[in-house]
């Protein structure tokens, strides 16, 4: 009577939907991480093509070299990349014609008594700098409480008395435990001995 293939039925057949929709899945995921890789492949080497063209160029002399990539993350808080400090800029102190355009040209003429010196900017840069640091780790409040502590154990140490106290409750909490223990030990033999 019936006809009809079986295998039809069975799970691990090929033509079933579930299997068909698991290859076409594949598929596309193949597919999709084909292309991936081929735009990677293609972005690797136009970012070869385009460090060669950069060699070239310096080689040239048509380009200046890039030496300071990672100085910007060494300098001091505030500072731009041509050492002037945006902090003096901000008060009112005279900067170079590179970070304010609108300064016009005025003959400077400072006496090395009245005026200030180069070293003068340069110490009072490094004594904010000082400065915003210490003001940061007084502000700090886990610094702060990381003090308080500090001045607890200081004090409790400091306090013969009160240290003994708490030895003694510590030995007094592990011996609780300890006769906890050794209650349960025996309760444990007893069940045996039972048994």
């Amino acid at each position: 009577m019936g006809g009809g293939d079986l295998n039809m039925k069975k799970s691990f057949h090929p033509n079933t939907m579930a299997n068909l929709e698991r290859v076409f899945n594949a598929e596309l995921k193949r597919d999709t991480e084909m292309k991936k890789v081929e735009q990677l492949r293609r972005e690797i080497a136009e970012e070869r093509q385009r460090e060669d063209m950069q060699k070239q160029a310096v080689a040239a002399g048509v380009v200046k070299a890039k030496t300071a990539r990672l100085d910007w993350m060494y300098s001091g808080p505030g500072t731009a990349q041509g050492g002037q400090d945006h902090e003096e800029y901000l008060l009112g102190k005279k900067i170079d014609k590179e970070i304010d355009p609108l300064q016009t040209e005025q003959p400077e003429s400072h006496d090395t008594a009245s005026g200030p010196s180069m070293f003068s900017d340069v110490t009072m840069s490094v004594a904010n700098v000082q400065r915003d640091t210490a003001a940061k780790i007084r502000e700090d409040p886990l610094f702060a409480i990381k003090k308080q502590e500090e001045q607890a154990r200081k004090n409790l140490m400091s306090n013969p008395v009160r240290l003994k106290q708490l030895q003694q409750m510590l030995r007094e909490q592990t011996g609780d435990d300890d006769k906890k223990k050794k209650k349960k030990k025996k309760k444990k033999k007893e069940r045996r001995k039972c048994k």
